[in-house]
């Protein structure tokens, strides 16, 4: 789950509440997981996993951690057990291209390959295709100010202006 717009995400809670379906879907082969990521950070055995990221790098420049396009083959960063508490940092949807001091060129010059950075994926042990399963958010901590861009064209709501827009 990825917070976007200068916010930090933390999936504190994770558990398998339903039996597999019926049928099941076959399954797809995964990659290994990257590098440094496979085991999440834990300061204390009592304390929950952390899968941390760097806000003054993009994903593109870290290792592990995230994506920014979901697929079936990517491997999760993390598995965790049915109730275990963890905790998931995020970057903001820009991946750092804007802040609080970004202007309307800034929008026309922003990087698309590096929109909607996602932590993740996260594993729970013992599911399988077809189960539900239920995650309980305990908390969202903001990290820094919101943001919201338009460019002409772009989105939802890129038809109604004439030039690029910024909101901090």
């Amino acid at each position: 789950m990825a917070a976007t717009d200068g916010s930090c995400g933390s999936v504190r809670r994770a558990g398998v509440l339903a039996a597999p379906a019926a049928r099941r879907p076959a399954r797809r082969e995964r990659t290994a997981a990257p590098r440094g990521y496979a085991d999440a950070v834990r300061s204390d055995p009592g304390e929950p996993r952390v899968v941390r990221l760097d806000p003054s790098r993009p994903l593109a420049a870290q290792t592990g951690g995230g994506h920014n396009r979901w697929h079936p083959g990517l491997a999760p960063v993390l598995t965790v057990d049915p109730g275990e508490t963890f905790v998931l940092e995020t970057l903001d949807s820009s991946d750092g291209h804007l802040g609080a001091a970004s202007t309307p060129a800034d929008v026309l010059a922003f990087p698309v390959d590096r929109v909607h950075p996602l932590t993740g994926p996260v594993a729970i042990a013992g599911a399988e295709p077809g189960m539900v399963l239920a995650i309980e958010i305990i908390h969202v901590e903001p990290r820094g100010p919101a943001i919201s861009s338009l460019a002409p064209g772009e989105g939802v709501l890129g038809h109604l202006l004439d030039a690029p827009a910024i909101d901090v």
